[in-house]
């Protein structure tokens, strides 16, 4: 959506709503997922020939950057919707960059993290991720646990 944005392709309220909803909810959910269970999981879990530790200290870098820069997208995105407006070359770039941040974000985890963790973390692992992240989010367990 934010490429779309950029490419100045119609856009209607809902979607730049849907936009931001991801800034300042979704994402900090997501990234607090990462950081306080499944990194930390990962780096109990894994061999050392997996060397997860440099990919973990990439994508921390990375959650670190998207944290800093998701208020000013937001803001950007916020000004769209209140103006009806095409972002400015300057906004344009910085929603480019954040966009093209988080799609090589996402590759690493698909195509690194993701199968080693498949491969590394128990049943008991998912099920502690799974509460934490229900509770993060104020649901409670499918299961009532």
């Amino acid at each position: 959506m934010i490429d779309r944005i950029v490419a100045s392709a119609s856009m209607d309220q809902a979607d730049l709503d849907q936009v931001l909803v991801f800034l300042e909810a979704v994402l900090p959910q997501h990234l607090a997922d990462e950081e306080i269970d499944l990194f930390p999981l990962m780096l109990k879990r894994c061999a050392p020939e997996d060397e997860i530790e440099k990919v973990i200290d990439r994508l921390q870098s990375d959650h670190g950057h998207a944290l800093a820069d998701a208020p000013a997208i937001a803001a950007i995105i916020q000004g769209i919707g209140a103006s009806l407006s095409k972002p400015s070359q300057s906004d344009c770039a910085l929603l480019s960059d954040f966009a093209h941040h988080a799609r090589r974000h996402l590759i690493l985890e698909n195509a690194v993290i993701l199968p080693i963790a498949r491969a590394r973390l128990t049943k008991k692992d998912l099920r502690l991720m799974e509460r934490h992240m229900l509770e993060r989010r104020g649901l409670s367990s499918p299961l009532g646990e």
